[in-house]
């Protein structure tokens, strides 16, 4: 599959095809409420009502691999409508159709992988295309978005990984600070030092347990004080070395 999108879905399913021993009735109430709370997505305003009814009202026809849900309106939108678009649609179909395994105690841990965001779907050529080029605007408005709904919705996170928007890593440093409620931002933070093929992060111990050859869909490293602490400060290392 040429779209990069696609290939993290066929990855993803395969992932999840291995971890369906636990259900939701095996956990706690309180790790069914942290799924639910970092699963939430976050709409940016930017001509919200517009993108809507433009998504609302597309038909989708077959293409290649997958159904391709993609507006006629594409051309007309502005870029601020477009980031708004393509953090709410996905045009590709990639027929993923499984959802993320439980896990016990996912609100104590802290993940090297994302649940996919937008299950079903993923960006065609041409929004990844969009996403890319336009990327200094697209920090701008995904840090006007985060600000503004004080929240990283799973959508903005699944982005900002797959974008590798390591721009972002203050902001998402002090949207997690605000509660340390939703570790799954700083699963982002790992992915992004993964991604960006950083040294002193491959070198470590979290690296080994998160990414190693013995690793999977599910690994993880404990959510205490300490671990968060440490993925913060190497995260903003890593930052620090990007921007020089």
């Amino acid at each position: 599959m040429k779209n990069a999108g696609l290939a993290f879905a066929v990855t993803l399913a395969a992932s999840l095809s291995a971890a369906q021993s636990v259900t939701a009735a095996d956990v706690s109430p309180a790790t069914r409420k942290y799924r639910d709370y970092r699963l939430v997505a976050t709409e940016p305003s930017f001509g919200l009502a517009k993108v809507k009814a433009i998504i609302k009202a597309i038909k989708p026809k077959e293409q290649g691999d997958g159904e391709l849900n993609a507006t006629t309106d594409w051309a007309k939108m502005s870029t601020a409508e477009k980031f708004t678009y393509c953090m709410l649609h996905g045009e590709v179909s990639t027929q993923v159709c499984d959802v993320p395994p439980w896990v016990v105690g996912e609100e104590n841990k802290i993940f090297g992988s994302l649940s996919a965001s937008f299950s079903e779907q993923s960006w065609s050529d041409r929004q990844r295309a969009f996403l890319k080029a336009e990327r200094r605007e697209v920090v701008r408005l995904m840090r006007s978005t985060m600000s503004r709904s004080r929240r990283v919705g799973v959508n903005l996170k699944e982005a900002i990984a797959q974008l590798g928007l390591y721009e972002l890593i203050p902001d998402l440093a002090t949207a997690y600070r605000r509660d340390r409620k939703d570790h799954d931002i700083l699963t982002v933070m790992l992915i992004l030092m993964k991604d960006g093929k950083d040294i002193p992060f491959s070198k470590t111990i979290t690296y080994r347990k998160l990414y190693g050859p013995d690793a999977d869909f599910t690994s993880y490293i404990v959510s205490n004080r300490a671990n968060q602490d440490l993925v913060l400060q190497r995260a903003k290392a890593y930052y620090q070395r990007r921007v020089g």
